[in-house]
């Protein structure tokens, strides 16, 4: 199972970020520029915010214990996984000439259909972004950026327990999975004027690995024992694009993937508030 909850955690988190990553494949989807749609004004700093709701569908196994003439057994079952719930982002940005230091920061709250899972999840990214072309028609950007994500997993299962002189109960047991994620990126952006719309096809290569440990807590008493682990590090390259409307600085991207690990939607709604 635990195995299991580190794969939601991992998917969640890059979906979160804007980046789907599916290990060791090239994906192409639509979604969320990396480097947004800067304007580099030396000495300006800027503000966005930006909303987006999560879907995700996981081919899952899990054991279940039911209690048939006293005695426990274990049953295998297999059902979807469905986590869904939403995230608010912001991000603030620095220029200095053509180049710029941008700051991004999330934070994600997602439910599951089994085992009362809850996730909840904070993002950060520092994004550095270097304009190597630019005239009224184009730019083009060169970025790299470092990222530490950091959740809590919460879930509750029934392992069943033998008292003296008495049946056979179920003991409910929280099971609670922290997990700490760094990843590192680069890649390049264009930025095209398209009259009132800006469209951004950009391609980026990531790296993430982490590790996770987990503790048990008996609603009886009982004790259980907790693990701890490394999630393996994989790599992704990923092609997309995305419009953004510039007379009201609102950009509305969406994302769908399926594959044989998972099915998953997202939309994103982002804001740029301006400058100082």
């Amino acid at each position: 199972m635990l195995r299991n909850i580190a794969f939601v955690i991992s998917l969640m988190l890059f979906v979160v970020s804007g980046w789907c990553q599916n290990s060791d494949n090239v994906t192409f989807t639509i979604s969320p520029p990396p480097a947004g749609y800067p304007i580099f004004t030396p000495g300006s700093r800027d503000f966005s915010i930006g909303v987006n709701y999560t879907s995700i569908s996981i081919p899952y196994s899990y054991v279940k214990y039911d209690i048939e003439n006293n005695v426990p057994v274990e049953k295998i079952i297999h059902k979807d996984l469905k986590i869904k719930g939403g995230v608010v982002t912001g991000s603030y940005k620095v220029d200095y000439e053509r180049f710029s230091v941008n700051h991004a920061g999330g934070l994600a709250v997602l439910s599951g259909n089994l085992n009362n899972m809850l996730i909840m999840s904070l993002i950060y990214r520092i994004n550095g972004l270097a304009q190597v072309i630019n005239n009224d028609w184009l730019s083009i950007f060169l970025f790299g950026n470092a990222g530490i994500d950091f959740s809590l997993n919460d879930s509750k299962i029934n392992i069943p327990q033998y008292l003296p002189l008495s049946d056979p109960i179920n003991d409910e047991v929280t099971v609670s999975v922290s997990s700490l994620i760094s990843s590192f990126s680069g890649g390049l952006q264009m930025n095209l004027n398209a009259g009132n719309f800006i469209i951004s096809p950009y391609g980026i290569y990531s790296y993430s690995a982490g590790n996770y440990n987990s503790s048990t807590k008996s609603s009886m008493s009982f004790d259980y024992p907790s693990s701890e682990g490394q999630i393996q590090g994989f790599g992704s390259i990923v092609f997309g694009f995305d419009i953004l409307y510039k007379p009201a600085g609102i950009a509305l991207s969406s994302m769908v993937q399926s594959s044989k690990d998972y099915d998953l939607v997202n939309i994103s709604l982002r804001k740029n508030l301006g400058f100082f």
